[in-house]
């Protein structure tokens, strides 16, 4: 519930990937009790997820991994999940023998460091302290969390990199130019200091001006 005159939160996950968590949710549970776990009954939903599949060629396992590891760190009903099926206390994470046991068409490429997931570095993987590699915990990136979570920004390995551009403070000439052919064109038809069209303020006051 939200005070008089103030607008509720927005729901910044969007509803299809609440639904595609829910899933998640609901397989892990299965598991923690020892259940079977029942394939998807649908294929993933959220847009952010599939786009992300698709631009990073990701296979089916591998985008369903990456929400898993995206639901531990947004649901803490599901990182307690984890850490009852990993049996060990303070283990509430995902690893991949976790991941093949809820998830379908596992396969260990997934996990190769040429694989989209680690050479595009969706996914890191703590290895120390881990018995084997099957057994190492599963990191989302924080880059690849926001963005799924609708959260977009500047990646900050690109700071470096880049510059912001101050906004320009003139038209250029061109634009100058054509401002002035609308100006002529227009004065012999249009009313004065009415003004044409969206070029910009500045291209504006030019056809004003011209007309009046």
């Amino acid at each position: 519930m939200t005070h008089a005159g103030t607008p509720p939160a927005r729901d910044v996950l969007g509803a299809s990937l609440r639904d595609d968590l829910a899933g998640i949710r609901a397989r892990l549970e299965a598991c923690a009790r020892n259940e079977a776990v029942a394939p998807a009954a649908a294929p993933a939903a959220s847009a952010r997820l599939l786009h992300t599949g698709s631009a990073f060629g990701l296979s089916a396992f591998e985008r369903d991994l990456l929400l898993l590891c995206a639901a531990v760190a947004l649901d803490a009903e599901v990182a307690a999940h984890c850490e009852a099926i990993n049996r060990q206390p303070g283990h509430a994470w995902a690893t991949f023998a976790l991941a093949s046991r809820v998830l379908d068409d596992a396969h260990w490429s997934a996990l190769l460091p040429t694989a989209p997931l680690r050479y595009w570095r969706l996914l890191d993987i703590d290895t120390p302290g881990a018995d084997s590699l099957a057994l190492a915990r599963l990191r989302v990136c924080e880059r690849a969390l926001h963005h799924l979570a609708g959260l977009v920004y500047l990646d900050e390995s690109l700071h470096a990199w880049l510059t912001p551009c101050p906004e320009a403070g003139g038209l250029w000439s061109t634009q100058e130019a054509a401002a002035v052919r609308v100006r002529v064109r227009a004065h012999a038809t249009v009313p004065a200091g009415c003004q044409i069209g969206q070029i910009g303020t500045q291209s504006t006051r030019i056809v004003e001006q011209g007309l009046g």
